[in-house]
């Protein structure tokens, strides 16, 4: 992950999310749901009046962010993880998802941000190779191929027979 960031960005990074790398262990994969969190206690309203203080309640929220990610809803979900980042909830796979958001929604300079964010705080999530792919193409579509080549590389090195490797490989060819 050199390619992302500097030492002192690093820990910038850490120190303003408040957190530890080694506190940091999402598991879960981009489609995968909040382990044990009925759909029926999602909370819903305003989310800025919001105050999520048990960890059930955040649990839920983020079940809640999900869904409607799921459902292409990036407007109605946003807000929602941004949310979940000032209690520090999952702060790497929080700022997975709102690189997701934004990726989606083509400001690939803010995926971006979020996702070098996710990529310093938890190197080793299920949803890394995701993430490197949609940092290689969203360099690629600021018109900065050689950090898009780079990721993609990256991406091709570390997880060579998944699925996203494969897709590295043919924007890469056309790079060169």
């Amino acid at each position: 992950m050199q390619q992302f960031i500097t030492r002192e960005e690093f820990e910038a990074v850490k120190k303003a999310l408040g957190v530890k790398t080694s506190q940091v262990t999402p598991k879960t994969k981009l489609d995968a749901n909040t382990a044990g969190v009925d759909a029926t206690e999602a909370i819903s309203g305003d989310v800025s009046t919001k105050k999520l203080t048990t960890p059930e309640e955040k649990a839920a929220f983020l079940k809640e962010a999900k869904t409607d990610f799921d459902s292409k809803n990036y407007t109605a979900s946003t807000p929602k993880y941004e949310k979940l980042l000032e209690t520090n909830y999952k702060p790497a796979e929080v700022n997975f998802y709102l690189g997701q958001n934004w990726y989606m929604r083509k400001k690939y300079d803010v995926a971006i941000s979020h996702f070098k964010k996710s990529a310093i705080l938890n190197d080793k999530a299920a949803y890394m190779p995701t993430l490197l792919l949609h940092s290689a193409i969203s360099f690629e579509n600021i018109k900065d191929k050689e950090n898009a080549k780079s990721f993609y590389g990256t991406l091709i090195e570390l997880y060579p027979s998944s699925d996203e490797a494969n897709t590295a490989k043919k924007n890469l060819s056309k790079l060169k």
